[in-house]
């Protein structure tokens, strides 16, 4: 491997610290033992965006990238999970909505168990199957947010397509957020002041261009801790 520049991978030119995790593909199937560690997901973005954040149209070294940064952020969010806090909107008390997100931990950007399986192009849309390899002190946590106590929740999110691709990050947390929303909803009759807790991703967040929008839908382990009402005088 090349110790400054870009190395090569199947005619695309990788970041080094990145060429591994490109370039390697994996021989055979996973053992039965090992599969239980190994998280795989599939992502998605356009080959062609209507809006280009950069002076010219992304190259497939550059989408493999970012799907790369977006597999991070969701294998993260299924190991670790993250923290919130969250205020909805009251008009008649005039409390704006506020949505407090934190990752608990995050996966190192470059981290070699971290790979891309493959890349497909069809239509405008460039697909990867990125894999991650849980070490042994990552698979209890992972474990325990699969765990039956935990209540499950469905989000659907959606932030404007012409504000560019740094947008789809910003539909997936509408996302996590309208699914806590819809869950506490069916415990609590009237409108909380707060609710605090902790969530993670069950599985990779999927995104599509709907209506101008990218629009992501989740599937979350939810944890709330409080929910604090208003107090009446």
């Amino acid at each position: 491997m090349p110790s400054n520049g870009n190395g090569r991978c199947g005619g695309i030119s990788v970041p080094p610290v990145f060429l591994v995790s490109i370039c390697l593909l994996v021989a055979a199937p996973p053992s039965v033992a090992s599969a239980e560690k190994l998280l795989i997901a599939e992502f998605s973005a356009e080959t062609h965006p209507l809006i280009v954040e950069t002076p010219e149209p992304p190259t497939k070294e550059q989408i493999v990238l970012s799907l790369l940064e977006e597999a991070r952020f969701a294998f993260s969010g299924m190991i670790y999970g993250f923290d919130f806090v969250y205020t909805p909107s009251d008009p008649l008390r005039k409390v704006a909505e506020e949505f407090d997100l934190k990752p608990v931990a995050q996966l190192r950007w470059g981290d070699p168990r971290m790979r891309v399986l493959d890349t497909r192009t069809e239509s405008d849309l460039l697909f990867a199957r990125i894999t991650y390899s849980l070490a042994d002190f990552q698979l209890p946590r992972w474990q325990g947010w699969q765990s039956n106590s935990l209540e499950h929740a469905s989000g659907l999110g959606a932030s404007s397509y012409l504000k560019g691709p740094s947008s789809r990050h910003a539909a997936i947390v509408e996302a996590i957020k309208n699914a806590i929303r819809e869950q506490v909803r069916q415990r609590v009759y009237n409108r909380p002041r707060e609710i605090r807790g902790s969530l993670a991703l069950l599985d990779a967040p999927r995104i599509a261009v709907r209506e101008g929008n990218y629009e992501a839908t989740v599937r979350i382990a939810l944890d709330v801790k409080s929910i604090i009402p208003y107090t009446i005088f």
